[in-house]
């Protein structure tokens, strides 16, 4: 901190020289402090008037308190104290030279606050990013050499994590600005390793995950390299990561008014997957719900694509259908827009080119979003899963489940949905069938083992899928359903038309065109 004069408002107080790298958001949150003219302000009253009507977590405010404090330097405790239970007062570090008003004055003039950016706050407050800070790997011995391979070990795992593409991750210097901590252990014993990795939350210091490995010295490079994978795999996925589940939990036990953006998703990503008819509707609405916090959320657009492909199954006309499938075009192509090399958005992309009669092109985009993220166990699984339903991936899709299922050890129920899906395409029925059997997701697992049974020629067993798919879903069509996942009619989407012809099953209004496809 040091003082100067400014020839308009007197004495002030800056922090670090002539700037002060303050955001927006931090500088509006300054600004109303320093205005309350020293006295303790709530939590409540800072976020309404920061924030406005945008619904944000407290995380959003504790940040900003954070950045603040960050740029007073040595003096940000004492000068923007927390009272307990109470909320925050702003003192200035020399009440006789100025006061907080008059400090504040200065402080504002050196970030310039612009006021175009208080209005983009008040329309549009964008999810943050999940950071991770990356702590140096503890040894317990005091050698140089163990230290160095405990900092070469947080090294592998922050790269390694860093090519995730939406998870921050931060330094030793920086960790300030986390929300979780990744921590590790390096023991050595008569040449076996024994390795240690903990991921907690900053502000409570709550256990979000751990693991642990063992291996020897001589193979120390390959159990290190193993460790980086299986840890940014294991935290690293943005449906069933220990990050996302972990947030999730926290976000149901939040009431609905304090939710932001990101929490609203977490939500639809649960709601998703208990896949029932009302599910995809909560989640539908919830997306819908983000997205009008933050437009440019492109995950939630991609999740969005993914829950209206749900949402199809349910379609009993095909004016129901038609506007489903008009909703997940247009969440796909606002995805594109986005993020045009995010892995799940290059997937979902695939469909609609498939949908759009490009299949050799849907089939490079499943590839490419792989490329992208080949230690994402999430978009692995998606890609065997959405890939073998279009049936432009029929080679591969069997390696990307085992790749998912190796990198996530316990795997969320879907993965076998993706399993099955991929070991049908690929022509494994008797697989298929039997991974299908655990599939969470009923219309899947009845739907794809009638058409595994009938390809094998075991027609009372399909007839009998065919039954428990309509006991459980008696509007399904499934010619809708072929028609909306742009199934290959020289593949699967044949076999299911085939099936539902020879077992009386319900047909819609698509019938012919894709019979006539197929021929």
């Amino acid at each position: 901190m040091k003082k100067r004069f400014d020839p308009e408002i007197g004495i002030v107080w800056t922090c670090h020289g002539d700037a002060t790298p303050l955001g927006p958001t931090a500088s509006h949150l300054l600004r109303a402090l320093a205005f309350a003219e020293g006295e303790v302000v709530s939590k409540g009253a800072l976020m309404s008037e920061v924030w406005g009507d945008t619904h944000v977590t407290e995380d959003s405010l504790y940040h900003a308190i954070s950045e603040i404090r960050k740029a007073l330097g040595d003096d940000g405790a004492k000068v923007l104290k927390t009272l307990p239970r109470r909320g925050y007062v702003l003192a200035a570090p020399d009440r006789s030279a100025a006061s907080p008003r008059t400090w504040l004055l200065g402080l504002a003039a050196t970030v310039v606050l612009a006021l175009s950016a208080v209005f983009l706050l008040r329309t549009s407050t964008p999810a943050e990013p999940l950071g991770i800070a990356i702590l140096p790997f503890e040894t317990d011995t005091a050698s140089e050499r163990w230290r160095l391979i405990g900092e070469g070990m947080a090294s592998e795992v922050a790269t390694s994590i860093a090519q995730n593409g939406w998870l921050q991750v931060y330094g030793v210097e920086a960790a300030g600005h986390a929300r979780f901590a990744l921590t590790g252990l390096v023991q050595e014993n008569a040449g076996r390793i024994h390795i240690q990795v903990r991921l907690s939350e900053v502000s409570s210091d709550r256990l979000v995950w751990s693991g642990s490995w063992n291996g020897t010295a001589e193979t120390f490079l390959d159990l290190q390299a193993d460790v980086a994978v299986q840890v940014a795999s294991q935290l690293g996925g943005h449906w069933s990561g220990s990050v996302v589940r972990h947030d999730a939990m926290v976000a149901a036990l939040r009431s609905t008014e304090s939710l932001d953006a990101y929490a609203l998703y977490l939500r639809a990503v649960q709601a998703k997957h208990r896949f029932t008819t009302e599910s995809y509707d909560e989640a539908r609405d919830l997306l819908h719900r983000s997205l009008a916090i933050d437009p440019g959320f492109a995950k939630a657009w991609s999740t969005l694509s993914v829950v209206e492909a749900l949402r199809a199954y349910s379609a009993a006309t095909s004016a129901d259908l038609d506007f489903v499938i008009a909703e997940r075009i247009a969440a796909v192509e606002r995805g594109v827009v986005l993020a045009p090399d995010d892995p799940t958005v290059i997937m979902e992309l695939g469909w609609l080119q498939a949908f759009r009669g490009d299949r050799a092109a849907s089939a490079d985009s499943f590839r490419r979003a792989v490329e992208l993220a080949p230690k994402n166990a999430d978009v692995l699984a998606y890609a065997a899963l959405a890939g073998a339903l279009v049936g432009t991936t029929n080679d591969v899709g069997v390696d990307w489940i085992e790749r998912a299922l190796s990198l996530h050890p316990a795997p969320p129920p879907w993965y076998s949905t993706a399993e099955g899906f991929a070991r049908l395409a690929d022509g494994d029925y008797r697989g298929a069938i039997r991974v299908l059997e655990q599939s969470p997701n009923p219309v899947s697992r009845f739907v794809q083992q009638m058409a595994a049974y009938h390809a094998m020629g075991e027609f009372d067993n399909a007839a009998r899928a065919g039954d428990s798919l309509m006991r459980f879903n008696p509007d399904m069509r499934i010619d809708h359903y072929v028609h909306a996942q742009a199934m290959d009619m020289n593949g699967t989407g044949r076999i299911l038309i085939e099936a539902a012809l020879a077992y009386g099953l319900p047909l819609g209004d698509y019938k012919d065109q894709l019979v006539a496809r197929a021929n």
